[in-house]
């Protein structure tokens, strides 16, 4: 493994096949602008020729995201991650006659509603919040309207009233993360180091994101609590509130590129937590012209709008009818007992065969064990189109204060259309996942440690399975399996 820091970009290689290399970008591994969270995010990952010498070169890019990293949701409204609050106002006022010492002030619209300034957006353009409308702190709600001119009440410096020519609502308030921590490491023979520029030949590596996720109801009388006697000189950053959640994950990146997404999040307040996404994927890129076809087992065929749907086969996602948003709920379930936890994307060339795979799902630990995300699921997947999947580890009406799970993503070489084989290593034990859904019946080999007896976890559809002379090999037409195989 090859590891490159430059800002607030991340390269990992790891190699791929005999003639090529995988590379993953990562980006907000360092802090960012006032203006959004700066999580850490996916940014790119695609194949590079193994001579390659330069890391940051891709040859062939596999899938690119703006947005990967996974949100909270909080009251209705998904926050933390790359999301704020969506509850500010903005408001054109030409020549407003605000600066940045006025934020944190106080104003109020003729209905008596109390708007707080948060930004300067421009020498026309203004943001304001207004004081929180709901049950309580924890309950909140926010006016989307200001009613006629806004009048000063109390800390600015330029107080004429604000005209309002136009405004519009739903504006997310940034930053909503205080970062507590953002670390990133390499392991080489056993001992960790502080990742700081190029690093080569290491055996893994380890990035630890820890924030807190503040209550919006919070942030406007803190502003002001802060606020210097002569107002702000520059534009504060609007994370100074009361935290509500803490979210922190570890993502290790381990030596054949599979990345380990270990999180655990915990309610600080009484808020109404109703749903996390544990992970997201990569929008997908067709570079072979073959479609990105998407595999998801333990899922029903459906009928949605006149069209049909089965994604126990890989089923092409790259051209329309799509659904644009769809929450496969139990129904669509093979069992309702069993959620899907897993999917593959396959990156295919014209005549069907695949370039590369690409795994993603939650490891059967913590609150993935089936069982108990069972009990705290309502929904499973939301597909929405190709661009990406929102699978949960916990959603609906649940009274959890702390959600922990692994999550996993692995890019994998693809050569049988008729099945797919992969693992995932945690913990001293490797978890390995055969899928079948070919037009006749095929066999796929695993390799077994010394004298270790692989656990059987799921079996469905025609899948049989043995071990030979030191390999698990399990066969079928269609169906899945999945084991765990002990170091």
């Amino acid at each position: 493994m090859d590891i490159s820091l430059h800002a607030e970009k991340l390269a990992i290689r790891t190699p791929f096949t005999p003639a090529h290399n995988l590379v993953q970008c990562f980006r907000g591994v360092k802090a960012g602008q006032l203006d959004y969270n700066c999580p850490v995010d996916f940014l790119s990952a695609g194949l590079q020729r193994a001579t390659e010498p330069d890391i940051w070169h891709m040859d062939i890019v596999l899938a690119l995201c703006t947005d990967e990293s996974a949100p909270l949701r909080v009251n209705n409204a998904y926050i933390g991650s790359n999301h704020g609050e969506p509850c500010g106002v903005a408001v054109t006022a030409s020549a407003h006659g605000k600066t940045v010492a006025d934020v944190g002030s106080l104003w109020q619209d003729a209905l008596g509603v109390k708007w707080t300034l948060m930004r300067v957006m421009s020498p026309d353009r203004l943001l304001f919040v207004s004081e929180n409308i709901g049950v309580s702190e924890t309950d909140y709600a926010f006016a989307d309207k200001i009613h006629g001119e806004l009048v000063y009440i109390s800390h600015g410096v330029h107080t004429d009233a604000v005209t309002v020519e136009s405004q519009g609502g739903s504006v997310q308030l940034y930053r909503a993360a205080r970062f507590l921590s953002r670390d990133l490491y390499y392991y080489k023979e056993g001992v960790r180091y502080p990742v700081t520029g190029y690093h080569t030949d290491c055996d893994s590596a380890e990035l630890v994101e820890e924030y807190d996720v503040i209550n919006p109801a919070t942030v406007a009388e803190a502003l002001r609590a802060a606020r210097p006697e002569d107002g702000y000189a520059a534009e504060p950053d609007l994370a100074i509130g009361t935290p509500m959640l803490r979210y922190r994950m570890i993502y290790h990146v381990l030596g054949d590129g599979t990345v380990l997404c270990d999180f655990e999040h915990t309610r600080l307040q009484d808020v109404t937590w109703t749903e996390h996404m544990g992970l997201m994927y990569q929008s997908k890129c067709d570079v072979y012209g073959g479609g990105i076809w998407r595999y998801i087992p333990k899922t029903k065929p459906f009928a949605l709008d006149g069209e049909s749907y089965d994604f126990s086969v890989p089923r092409d996602t790259t051209v329309e009818p799509f659904p644009k948003s769809l929450n496969m709920t139990a129904e669509h379930w093979t069992d309702p007992a069993f959620p899907p936890d897993r999917q593959i994307d396959f990156i295919r060339r014209p005549d069907g065969s695949a370039v590369a795979a690409f795994a993603g799902g939650f490891l059967p630990l913590y609150d993935g064990d089936p069982a108990v995300r069972r009990e705290h699921l309502s929904k499973s997947l939301l597909l929405i189109r190709t661009r990406k999947t929102y699978p949960y580890i916990a959603s609906g009406d649940y009274s959890m204060d702390r959600v922990r799970g692994i999550g996993y993503k692995k890019y994998f070489p693809q050569a049988d259309p008729r099945h797919s084989l992969y693992s995932v290593a945690c913990d001293g034990k490797t978890y390995v996942y055969a899928d079948f859904f070919g037009k006749s019946k095929s066999e796929v080999v695993y390799d077994l440690p010394t004298d270790v007896e692989p656990e059987q976890l799921e079996l469905g559809g025609d899948v049989s399975w043995k071990v030979r002379k030191g390999q698990l090999v399990a066969s079928g037409k269609r169906g899945y399996a999945v084991f765990c195989v002990k170091s």
